[in-house]
């Protein structure tokens, strides 16, 4: 029989995990590891779920506790993840058509470039998944993904602007330069964007893009850049075909520390449509609202409090929260847990006391379990 998973919880992030944060950050490259903007990050998150802030303006930062299996051993925090507004827009891959004339030949050629495109607005942006290495394997970075599907499943129906839901699959830096010059290294970035940006380092860039961003969620210190002026003054672009052979091999080149986060998504229906983000090439995989709403189904059942519950080889981890239908549910009370359950007639859940107080329900509560593509959400 297969060792246990641990039990998992997703929820908020307070100033009290600031330095789990920062260390998990530190340690896998996903994320910021400077503790005074992560500090800040953690900080409009508590101000967003208090309503006091908007969603264009930063993100809600949410991390995860694990359990022993048995729920006598906490491990504490042992991941992050984010949903916000997607910051600054993208390179888009396109086709550009040539005729030369040289000799009196006619020569025809057809080569690739980038050219920075705004878009897409009024996007949603699962963001900075990370999971301390010493959990990897557990499934933590799917419960991450899963956690904010079942929430988004909620947010979208007061969010009538979003119409798409994005994924960033990160793209594989120089880790030798990148632990040589303390910084993350992208080689796409450091040669062939850093120019635009007045050649500041990566870091600074990717901190003020996500600091300066207009009331429609677009970010006009990037557009200043980028974007141009009009007829006479187009986006920039990027011939591939002169991009440094280092940039032109690390573009788009998925992380392979995030390679199953990127097939999760396409097997859910997210889809490659040739944008890459602006900074590092990273992989932009998206969906439509409507398509989102399909793939991320939500079952209703019933809570009984069973000491026993989920002990059985029969029991599946099921990830479910407490149901929103009580009109006083804010986003401050979300708690996603993967949890071992054991499924009884009539829509029933027979789960452990200990994991319902994890969600904040209680016996008889009406749980929501995610189903992703017809299959209930498990590990």
């Amino acid at each position: 029989m297969p060792t246990p998973l641990d039990i998992a919880v997703v929820r908020p992030a307070t100033l009290d995990d600031v330095d789990a944060l920062v260390a998990i950050s530190s340690q896998v490259g996903i994320g910021h590891s400077k503790p005074d903007i992560v500090r800040e990050d953690v900080a409009f998150s508590q101000s967003l779920l208090r309503g006091e802030s908007a969603w264009n303006q930063g993100p809600l930062y949410l991390c995860s506790e694990a359990f022993s299996a048995d729920m006598r051993e906490r491990h504490g925090v042992v991941g992050q993840c984010k949903l916000e507004m997607m910051a600054a827009g993208v390179w888009r891959k396109k086709d550009k058509y040539r005729r030369f004339l040289t000799g009196g030949t006619r020569v025809d050629g057809t080569f690739e470039y980038l050219e920075y495109d705004a878009g897409p607005k009024n996007a949603l942006e699962f963001a900075a998944n990370a999971v301390h290495t010493s959990h990897r394997g557990k499934g933590i970075g799917s419960l991450h993904i899963r956690a904010r599907m079942l929430l988004l499943r909620h947010l979208l129906k007061s969010m009538p602007q979003i119409q798409t839901i994005v994924s960033v699959t990160l793209t594989q830096e120089d880790t030798e330069k990148s632990e040589a010059g303390g910084g993350m290294h992208y080689p796409f970035y450091e040669q062939c964007v850093k120019p635009f940006f007045g050649n500041r380092d990566f870091d600074t860039i990717d901190t003020l893009r996500y600091q300066n961003r207009a009331r429609d969620g677009s970010v006009q210190f990037v557009d200043e850049f980028l974007q141009g002026l009009g007829e006479n003054d187009p986006p920039r672009t990027i011939p591939m075909h002169l991009m440094p052979p280092e940039a032109r091999k690390q573009f788009g080149c998925v992380r392979k520390d995030t390679n199953r986060t990127h097939e999760f998504f396409l097997r859910m229906g997210f889809e490659h449509r040739g944008r890459h983000d602006v900074l590092d090439s990273s992989v932009v995989l998206e969906t439509p609202r409507a398509r989102f709403e399909g793939i991320a189904e939500v079952d209703r059942y019933t809570a009984k409090a069973d000491s026993n519950a989920g002990r059985s080889e029969s029991d599946k981890p099921r990830v479910f929260m407490a149901s929103v239908s009580n009109p006083d549910w804010t986003i401050a009370d979300f708690r996603c847990v993967r949890a071992p359950v054991t499924e009884l007639p009539g829509k029933v859940l027979g789960v452990h006391p200990m994991v319902l107080g994890l969600v904040g329900a209680r016996n008889g509560d009406a749980l929501d379990v995610l189903a992703v593509g017809g299959e209930a959400g498990g590990s």
